[in-house]
């Protein structure tokens, strides 16, 4: 029996998916640059509440 294993497109999807909300795309922008940020420190660089950066960063 073959198992329903995700293909590459949907690998591809699921990450660019989550890319979508601009929160994302400013934290992981925000973490490309390199270095360790407290949460807190990163909340206010990209301008959201911490509980938000939770929220997003569990996605």
């Amino acid at each position: 029996m073959k198992e329903n294993l995700p293909t590459s497109g949907d690998l591809l999807l699921t990450q660019l998916s989550a890319l979508a909300n601009p929160h994302r795309l400013r934290i992981v922008a925000a973490l490309h640059g390199g270095g360790r940020r407290y949460v807190s420190q990163l909340a206010r660089e990209i301008g959201i509440s911490r509980p938000l950066l939770h929220l997003h960063l569990a996605k």
